[in-house]
């Protein structure tokens, strides 16, 4: 055995099996189509389109090196390190990580269709559409996980790893590149050249994404239907607006006098300005509703309608709310109080999960920033603009206007859709930087 191991290191183990992990995807071409034609002097239309793939590398999601024998984790469940499985005698069943063995590469098509007209003295306005479709995105399913109301329909005390599809293991978190995603978007765009001591820019982007899960690291709830969870991307930004100037005070730059000149000439101010809209947000519990036993993340809370947005701060002492929190189900208790918890889902909705389009329901806060910036050049020595001194005064958040922070989303919590503070999701304080560099 030592010698087949030294010889052929260890391929008697894939018992004629491929020694790759996976299928080399083969197929991983990336054809590119631009076109562009001039309607006439300074009307330009431009489209394009493309596909683009990513090269996959050890994903950090699953640690595929981390099964045993070489480091083995178990989990105990209804019971203490003694009596693992509540009842009787437990063998501590193994959690697995693995990937899936077809695993095509992620990637995505794009493409956009642009206008540009320029406007004499003004500048160059841009018009354009673009969108993006992402196939075979990574997302992490627990294939072990049980089928929907089985814990329910299991009497307490009976062991969860015991009802589960692979005996002898807990979870079976795969990495599999089933997911997707969708772009669509508006693109304006008015921007001027410096001319005449000004230079400015105007952006705007109407948007929308949505997927089935933002991120590589995405534990679906549901391994038997991620449909359930498609919905806005987590980093959807629905309005994004962007401007820009400068300006060159220069009208003593050349004065005859030479201290007006040194005093009031060169300078140049500057500014910006960006607003958007808030991120999407989930109301999601640990708790265990749906029935399918741990190791598949969080749940979403199911509502009976669509939260609509209040957009009220309630500070420290209020109690108005950012959305509509009476969408969400509550029961009345042995003393006569309403609550939300965990008896609330576990008797309303047991056995099932929230439906399609429950996730990223609600849109927090979103954000705006005024900056602005001071310089002036001097001249060190007469005649030679290499040789000069600048100094620079910037001020970030002009207005020092916090921005209300994202509300509550604790289902169970005493302040749940409240948003009691500010200046924490963004940053709030005004700031000032002064500098003065020696350019040569």
């Amino acid at each position: 055995m030592n010698a087949d191991i030294l010889a052929n290191g260890y391929s008697f183990l894939f018992r004629g099996y491929s020694d790759t992990y996976s299928p080399t995807i083969k197929t991983d071409i990336q054809p590119r189509l631009g076109i562009t034609y001039q309607v006439r002097p300074g009307t330009v239309m431009r489209a394009g389109g493309g596909r683009y793939t990513q090269r996959l590398g050890i994903t950090d999601n699953i640690f595929t090196g981390g099964n045993a024998p070489f480091q083995p984790s178990s989990t105990v469940a209804l019971g203490g390190a003694d009596l693992p499985g509540g009842v009787g005698s437990n063998l501590f069943p193994f959690n697995y990580s693995s990937q899936a063995f077809n695993y095509p590469s992620p990637n995505s098509y794009n493409w956009n269709a642009t206008v540009e007209q320029e406007f004499s003295g003004l500048g160059v306005l841009t018009v354009a559409y673009a969108g993006r479709k992402g196939v075979h995105l990574e997302e992490l399913l627990n294939i072990n996980q049980l089928q929907p109301g089985t814990v329910q329909a299991n009497p307490t005390g009976i062991q969860q790893d015991s009802l589960r599809p692979y005996k002898g293991f807990s979870n079976i978190n795969q990495a599999t590149n089933g997911g997707a995603s969708f772009y669509n978007s508006l693109q304006l765009n008015l921007r001027r050249r410096l001319t005449k001591g000004l230079l400015f820019g105007v952006a705007y982007t109407w948007s929308k994404s949505t997927d089935f899960g933002s991120s590589n690291g995405t534990n679906l709830p549901n391994a038997f239907d991620k449909n359930i969870y498609y919905g806005v991307s987590d980093f959807d930004r629905r309005h994004v607006f962007v401007a820009n100037v400068v300006y060159n005070i220069d009208q003593y730059s050349r004065s005859s006098n030479g201290f007006a000149r040194a005093i009031l000439g060169r300078w140049q101010v500057s500014s910006t300005l960006q607003g958007q809209t808030g991120a999407p947000l989930n109301v999601s519990t640990g708790t265990d509703f749906a029935g399918v036993g741990p190791g598949s993340g969080s749940q979403l809370v199911p509502t009976t309608a669509r939260p609509q947005p209040f957009k009220s701060f309630a500070g420290q002492s209020g109690t108005s709310t950012w959305f509509d929190t009476s969408v969400y189900p509550t029961r009345i208790n042995a003393t006569g109080q309403v609550v939300r918890d965990a008896t609330t889902l576990t008797s309303q909705f047991a056995g099932r999960f929230a439906p399609r389009g429950t996730r990223n329901q609600i849109y927090g806060p979103g954000f705006q920033s005024y900056n602005a910036a001071l310089n002036k050049t001097i001249p060190i020595i007469p005649g030679h603009e290499s040789q000069t001194l600048v100094f620079r005064a910037e001020c970030f958040n002009i207005p020092n206007h916090p921005t209300p922070d994202n509300p509550d989303t604790g289902y169970t919590s005493g302040t749940f859709g409240r948003s009691t503070t500010k200046g924490q999701t963004y940053g709030a304080d005004r700031q000032f930087q002064f500098s003065l560099r020696y350019a040569f």
